[in-house]
């Protein structure tokens, strides 16, 4: 209760906007379009971060992910760490399975992942307009797993006519013999009867850092005579064309992303012999048509398709030269095809939008394990799971209704009422009914406040529900079929003002419960106490709904202009959050009745509730200072703040075969700099330096981040 206390005097003394802004814009100039259709801002009774084109490229960051979370508290692992590493999204405490991304509506994912989720490295601005960031459940708009948040990227679209472009080039270095290049080019044409085109091409060439920590000088483990540093590639392709005029909008566009990714073997365990490579083909459709003044349709489509190669030859495991004696070579595909169609009608006092929906993922996986222990032998396995047998489909219907309750009531001209219903058919689990409730109140033409109560859904991924994987005890598999989706309610309440020009705040304190949650876990024999499991007493290890998490907390953020030229942003998010556990929750008829042990944790469950802390959930500040020199030049301060937080870590002593523990890491405090130059018009210079005094940190326990770096960038329009 006192945290609790502490957040409601915290959010009542320092209430902070979801408008972190480098300049003073009018909210209601601002369009919103997460709605599924397009509002002004100021008419929105949600948690919403619009981030404008000019905002991502005054910020010099490794992806596009680094760039949000230097404009938001969003927590992104792994944003600071090697360019290329996996990062995942934990915002507002919730699952990385509890967040999207979609590219123009239309949702990307990587079902052949454990989870399902998208790693979000692949991401770059190359060709974004604008980024729509919603706090909060957003499940009844754009389907299941929205819960945290929901992330939508609007690609450029031509606007003025006649031929346009874009070019950037930059050159860094975070360390000792390490450099990062990447170009950009974007190139517009718009005819006068509304019709463009548009390439991007990007690409980045990373000679980076070793991304574990230091294995050399750490008598703790195992020391490499070489350190092994870790290289990226990506490249990405954009295709576009188009027709925007006064009844149609309407686009199609092809995205192709290859990268190549060194890695290592573990946590402060390096490798010079394993390597990733990825390869996706992302095609959509976009089509909308203006009926008449109050109505409109709206129909996206579009396809994915992702293939991922993982190998990890032989890697030396002594001073000696001594190897493992083991090679893995693993291919895993994905596919995912959607379709919304969206019928969406205006009057004076509503909104209403009616839609039907339809999505399919499927993957496939080749596994290949061979080893050749010179004291046991050679052990070879070959684990298959074909896209053609194990796929997921989601067949939707859903309503969104917006009113002026003066439709009703005379005297209730400033309340509005958002209601949401959407059914799903889930092709494993059948139908699910999903809802959202958002009242809110307008005080005057600039403020408003605002609640949302909302459910949602998460369904398990193929690999947890269809894993072929088996134990050689008992035959039980680690994919389990009798898994259930996840279910979450969420309770929001908050505020948006802008006041004045120069003055933007907000905030919001929210609440999420998510129900079956699912994890990894260990089975072990029931007729040995946890005290004497050995390793004959191993069982195999699944899937399972195992209990309860919840989280809640703020967030928000502040922009003031003190003077002509100097402004403050700041953005916070204070979180906390407990995963609970009861065996009698558990439906042991799955696992034989064994043991259960978490992964994650190293828990064992028993009779008794238990529960544990939240990994990778740490509470965020970003403090940020501008200032316009003239009309030539300008600088920026950032100061990030990481809160202390739990992470996991692989601990031996955890059973026979160990599991991973908690950890706590400490508070850490970062400063960067950024300087741009107006060489001319459409030329800009940009200088930035990140982490100035060169802290030693880590996002993951066993994984460097980037020390002090240097970044040089040139861009140009014409």
């Amino acid at each position: 209760m006192k945290r609790i206390s502490f957040y409601l005097v915290f959010l009542i003394s320092f209430t902070v906007s979801g408008q972190s802004l480098e300049k003073p814009i009018q909210l209601d100039s601002i369009i919103y379009s997460a709605n599924r259709s397009e509002q002004n801002l100021i008419q929105v009774g949600k948690t919403v971060r619009i981030i404008q084109n000019g905002e991502l490229q005054n910020l010099s960051g490794n992806s596009l992910m680094e760039k949000i979370s230097q404009l938001t508290a969003m927590y992104v692992v792994g944003t600071y760490q090697n360019p290329g590493q996996v990062q995942s999204i934990y915002n507002r405490a919730a699952g990385s399975n509890q967040s999207n991304v979609f590219i123009d509506g239309i949702r990307l994912n990587n079902a052949s992942s454990t989870d399902n989720i998208v790693d979000y490295s692949e991401l770059s601005d190359a060709n974004i307009e604008r980024i729509e960031i919603v706090n909060g459940n957003q499940s009844n708009m754009f389907g299941s797993s929205s819960i945290g948040t929901t992330i939508n990227l609007i690609t450029n679209r031509c606007k003025e006519n006649g031929l346009h472009g874009y070019f950037k080039l930059r050159y860094g270095n975070f360390g000792k013999k390490t450099s990062l290049v990447d170009q950009n080019l974007n190139l517009y044409y718009k005819h006068n009867s509304g019709i463009y085109g548009a390439i991007t091409f990007f690409n980045n060439q990373t000679q980076g850092i070793n991304s574990t920590v230091d294995t050399i000088t750490d008598v703790n483990h195992f020391k490499y005579q070489n350190s092994d540093r870790d290289n990226f590639l990506k490249k990405e392709q954009w295709y576009k064309v188009g027709i925007d005029n006064d009844r149609w909008n309407a686009f199609v566009q092809y995205r192709k992303n290859f990268q190549k990714v060194d890695l290592d073997k573990g946590a402060f365990r390096d490798d010079d012999n394993s390597f990733s490579d990825s390869r996706r083909d992302h095609a959509n459709l976009n089509v909308k048509f203006l009926i008449n003044s109050r109505l409109s349709v709206n129909l996206l489509s579009g396809y994915s398709r992702l293939n991922y190669h993982f190998r990890d030859d032989s890697s030396v495991v002594s001073v000696s030269g001594l190897t493992d004696h083991n090679n893995v070579n693993a291919r895993y595909h994905s596919n995912t095809f959607s379709t919304d169609l969206l019928l969406t009608h205006h009057s004076k006092f509503s909104r209403n939008t009616v839609g039907l929906s339809y999505n399919k993922d499927a993957m496939s996986f080749n596994n290949y394990y061979y080893s050749a222990d010179p004291f046991f032998g050679v052990f070879e396995l070959n684990t298959i799971l074909d896209s053609s047998i194990y796929s997921l489909r989601n067949y939707s219907v859903f309503l969104n209704s917006e009113i002026n309750l003066k439709q009703f009531f005379r005297n209730m001209s400033k309340w509005n009422f958002n209601f949401g219903l959407r059914n799903t058919n889930n092709s494993a689990f059948g139908n699910f009914w999903t809802f959202e409730l958002n009242p809110y109140y307008r005080l005057n033409s600039r403020t408003i406040v605002f609640a949302n109560y909302s459910n949602a859904f998460v369904s398990p991924s193929i690999y947890q529900l269809y894993s072929p994987d088996q134990s050689a005890f008992n035959g039980i598999t680690r994919g389990n079929s009798s898994l259930v989706p996840e279910s979450s309610r969420s309770i929001e309440l908050g505020f948006r003002s802008h006041p004045t020009k120069s003055l933007n705040f907000s905030g919001s304190l929210f609440y999420n419960q998510t129900k079956n949650s699912i994890d990894f876990v260990y089975l072990w024999s029931s007729d040995i106490p946890i005290s004497q499991l050995g390793f004959l007493d191993y069982k195999g290890d699944r899937y399972l709904n195992i209990g309860r998490r919840e989280s809640f907390g703020i967030d928000g953020s502040i922009y003031f202009q003190l003077l002509k030229g100097l402004d403050f942003t700041l953005n916070y998010q204070l979180i906390s959050g407990k995963n609970k556990f009861n065996l009698v929750n558990i439906d042991t008829s799955t696992i034989g009745n064994n043991q259960v042990q978490l992964y994650n944790s190293g828990q064992f469950i028993t009779s008794e509730n238990s529960s544990s802390n939240l990994a990778r959930r740490p509470s965020t500040l970003n403090f940020k200072c501008s200032y316009e020199i003239n009309s030539k030049l300008q600088g920026n301060i950032l100061l990030r703040w990481i809160g202390k937080r739990n992470d996991i870590f692989y601990d031996d002593k955890l059973g026979p075969f160990g599991a991973l523990a908690l950890t706590r890491l400490g508070r850490i405090s970062l400063l960067d700099f950024n300087v741009s130059y107006k060489l001319t018009e459409n030329v800009l210079i940009q200088y930035k330096m990140e982490n100035i005094f060169n802290l030693k940190y880590s996002d993951i326990i066993g994984y460097a981040n980037r020390g002090r770096s240097n970044y040089l960038q040139v861009a140009a329009r014409f």
